[in-house]
């Protein structure tokens, strides 16, 4: 009977230890617990849980052998998110090998597989929205349903639209099709000249690549069913008016957004998702404009209907405070301040076919246009003032306060990437047989209109001295992606620093974050 319970005692010993992988002995393990597909802010990607006796590098690698995110985990019930493909792309179908390896030893101490088939999209309900122009109709928006039959994430980013002999690309915002799930996807478009009468509407599904995920056609009659907004104001004691889509979804989108760690603001210019949409008003500003003869006659008339919107700070009593608003927030709410304004009105004159900037001032946004008949008092760099929170006033107009100002920063909205990172996690790691070091795991986004390659720099920083500087290197981020990086990097011994990174691009470094810890 002694020996019995004492048996069981020592089970029960090593049962424990095996679990808390404290073993005198040391035997180290991995169970994956359970996994599910995920898309995780843009990122097709798979929640594993999972159990590990010692800290040990989880690495995930995808069909094509490509190592996908590699990460340190400490022992314990643990979650890891990694990516199984690019931004808003869809992933390989086949299968995806799990490789732990061992902290300590540097011993691959399990390996696991994951198969996956891929999405199976499908289209079904087709809502259409026109509204009416003279004797013919304008097809503005499309609105799908899409079902995903498969087992991974997918994304519909495009749609390609065929109707009476015309053919148009639109993007929606970036949407995400679990499997199993329906979702609806918005399309702005723009296809006018149909006629009232039943036609035949060809639609393909793409994604970010342009592969087909589903094609349908059916039949639509044209009827005037979308809601607008007519905008009236006087210039030079006439009267004007455009006649604007809500943006309902469009809107909600944007507003859902936090707003962007930059003080380039040309970024919410930039952004591609309300492409589209401009569209419709484009068309209406080219007519409205057609009459009138001279640049600067034409850049007044676009800046004069943002100019009668009312002028509101971010937050009352604090005109330092800043909140830049898309384009499309401002024009819905139908307010906004300096720097609301003036990205509005940029936007528009980039529209049709004006170069701008934007123009940075103490405690002020302005916008900046080139020209050809541009007046002699040039302000800075080629662009002459165009102040849009006062109306009336015209392109060369300079606020008095602002003549002889030194403090400007010039914000060109031109074809160039525009990058920022920002730090999901940074954790330090500590072991008995080696120096201790930090795991950063960063999201970098191409917030401009060029695709660029450029290197993410960290390390530990006292003074003018850097310690122990890692660089990860990243090629051909296009606009409006992201992507996603890990740097490891050992925390020197016998002083004290901060972590810092930055982003380093043509030689110029870019967005740099610091860590409000101190390392020693």
């Amino acid at each position: 009977m002694l020996n019995r319970l004492i048996g069981l005692t020592l089970f029960l010993f090593l049962f424990i230890q095996i679990l808390s992988g404290c073993l005198f002995f040391r035997s180290a393990f991995f169970l994956l617990v359970s996994y599910e597909i995920i898309d995780d802010d843009g990122f097709p990607s798979v929640r594993l849980v999972f159990n590990v006796s010692t800290p040990a590098t989880i690495t995930i690698v995808d069909p094509l052998n490509k190592s996908l995110l590699s990460e340190v985990h400490t022992p314990g019930l643990q979650t890891m998110i990694a990516p199984l493909g690019g931004y808003c792309s869809d992933p390989l179908s086949g299968v995806y090998r799990i490789i732990v390896l061992d902290e300590e030893t540097g011993d691959v101490i399990h390996r696991e597989t994951l198969s996956f088939s891929g999405s199976g999209i499908s289209m079904g309900d087709v809502d259409t929205y026109w509204i009416r122009d003279k004797d013919a109709y304008t097809l503005v928006r499309i609105n799908v349903s899409v079902m995903n039959n498969g087992d991974m994430v997918t994304y519909p980013c495009m749609i390609k639209a065929s109707i009476s002999n015309k053919t148009i690309t639109a993007r929606s915002i970036p949407y995400s099709v679990k499997p199993g799930s329906c979702i609806h996807v918005n399309f702005f478009v723009y296809i006018d000249g149909i006629k009232d009468e039943e036609q035949g509407l060809v639609l393909a599904l793409l994604d970010i690549n342009n592969v087909v995920l589903s094609t349908l056609s059916v039949n639509v009659t044209p009827v005037e069913n979308t809601h607008t907004t007519t905008y009236t104001w006087v210039y030079k004691n006439k009267d004007y008016r455009i006649r604007v889509l809500d943006p309902d979804y469009l809107y909600s989108y944007y507003k859902s957004l936090p707003r962007l760690e930059t003080m380039d603001y040309v970024a919410y210019i930039f952004d591609c998702y309300d492409d589209d949409y401009w569209l419709h008003i484009k068309e209406q500003l080219y007519r409205m404009l057609d009459g009138l003869k001279s640049d600067e006659d034409k850049i007044n008339l676009v800046a004069s209907f943002v100019q009668v919107l009312q002028y509101v700070d971010d937050k009352i009593n604090d005109t330092v405070y800043e909140y830049p608003k898309y384009p499309v927030e401002t024009l819905f709410d139908k307010k906004g301040d300096c720097e609301d304004k003036a990205i509005l009105t940029a936007t528009l004159l980039d529209l049709i076919g004006y170069q701008v900037c934007l123009i940075r001032l103490p405690n002020h946004m302005a916008v900046g246009v080139r020209y050809n008949d541009k007046l002699k008092n040039e302000f800075k760099e080629g662009y002459c003032f165009l102040e849009t929170t006062r109306y009336n006033w015209g392109v060369g107009q300079v606020p008095l306060e602002y003549t002889h100002e030194s403090n400007i920063t010039i914000y060109p909205v031109t074809e160039r990437p525009i990058l920022i990172h920002r730090w999901m996690n940074a954790t330090r790691y500590t072991f008995q047989n080696k120096n201790d070091f930090v795991q950063i795991k960063i999201l970098v986004e191409n917030k401009g209109s060029k695709e660029a390659s450029f290197q993410i720099v960290g390390g530990f920083h006292h003074g003018t001295v850097i310690y122990n500087k890692k660089n990860l290197v990243m090629n051909q981020l296009q606009p409006n992606s992201k992507e996603l990086g890990v740097l490891r990097i050992q925390v020197p011994s016998g002083v004290t620093t901060t972590l810092k990174t930055y982003i380093l691009y043509d030689d110029a470094i870019l967005d740099e974050h610091e860590s409000t810890m101190v390392f020693t």
